[in-house]
């Protein structure tokens, strides 16, 4: 296969925007208010909460640019390195800390761009590029579309594309299978220890919403806590290893297939602890506290974070 020089990105779009630095008024419907939270780590736009701007104010948030489908979006400032691309039959408009590049279809497929995006070698450079400042860091679009990219012919980007595409679509049906069968469980769990119907409920007695058989125990004494650490950034090297490393802010599901960063062993020596397997982490500290219980294997968490044995 063979890859162009290194070419500036805006070589290979017709257009790159950012949107309105500001936020709309409060509306119950209307075209979506795109933010980062509907922009993933995975590349995927999420639409499950939403924000609308209302049909009055559509036309001033869309005075820039309007997103259309094929255009990839991604996160600027404060969470960096999101990336995702606008389906057909998307209406709506920019929020803040979130632009788009249109790509040149005569040059490239824009979900070989979305998948380039995402590549190791294209966060290097914006990594090295970004401004860190006193309370966010920054990708300065002005900047942006001069930083290199090289890319091959546009027949491979689209037979690459072809293949990445089928398995994201696999990997997208097996995840709401997933989603269903973990609601599933959580209903389960409920009418069983919550609602206690478990098997032969009925005939169980229940005294002081304990059955008969069950006993109380603080949780001090039916398990040990570990908590977490956070190896020092000023050590790059510690943050090149292949030991996932955790932080409460990717406890957003039942389960994780990877994180944003990963460990050297050195690392967990000095400044981190390896979770034993089968161990519950729960989170003590931040927005998400109390609500997430994943069960993971084999990782280092941080300081937001307890593991459970």
């Amino acid at each position: 296969m063979k890859f162009a020089e290194a070419r500036p990105i805006k070589d290979y779009c017709v257009g790159i925007y950012d949107g309105p630095h500001a936020t709309p008024g409060e509306a119950a419907d209307g075209p979506v208010f795109l933010g980062i939270k509907n922009i993933t780590d995975d590349g995927v736009l999420d639409l499950s909460e939403i924000r609308h701007v209302s049909e009055e104010e559509y036309p001033r948030w869309t005075r820039r640019v309007t997103p259309q489908a094929g255009d990839v979006v991604f996160t600027y400032e404060a969470t960096l390195h999101r990336y995702a691309l606008i389906p057909e039959g998307f209406r709506g408009c920019l929020g803040r800390r979130v632009a788009l590049v249109r790509p040149d279809t005569d040059r490239v497929d824009s979900r070989y761009l979305l998948y380039f995006f995402l590549s190791r070698a294209w966060r290097q450079v914006v990594e090295g590029n970004v401004i860190t400042g006193a309370t966010v860091d920054r990708v300065p679009l002005e900047k942006f579309p001069d930083f290199p990219a090289a890319l091959p012919e546009l027949r491979v980007q689209q037979r690459i594309a072809d293949i990445l595409s089928a398995y994201d679509d696999l990997i997208e049906n097996n995840r709401r299978r997933m989603t269903l069968l973990e609601e599933g469980a959580r209903q389960l769990y409920r009418e069983w220890f919550v609602r206690l119907r478990f098997p032969g409920h009925e005939h169980t007695r229940i005294t002081n919403g304990v059955p008969k058989g069950w006993e109380r125990h603080p949780l001090s004494g039916c398990a040990t806590f570990l908590s977490g650490g956070t190896p020092s950034k000023a050590r790059g090297d510690f943050w090149e290893g292949d030991i996932p490393w955790v932080s409460s802010g990717e406890l957003t599901a039942m389960r994780l297939h990877r994180t944003k960063l990963n460990i050297t062993s050195e690392a967990v020596d000095v400044g981190s602890r390896l979770v034993p397997a089968e161990t519950t982490l729960a989170v003590v500290r931040g927005m998400s506290l109390a609500k997430e219980f994943p069960l993971f294997t084999g990782i280092c968490t941080g300081l937001g974070i307890h593991a459970v044995r």
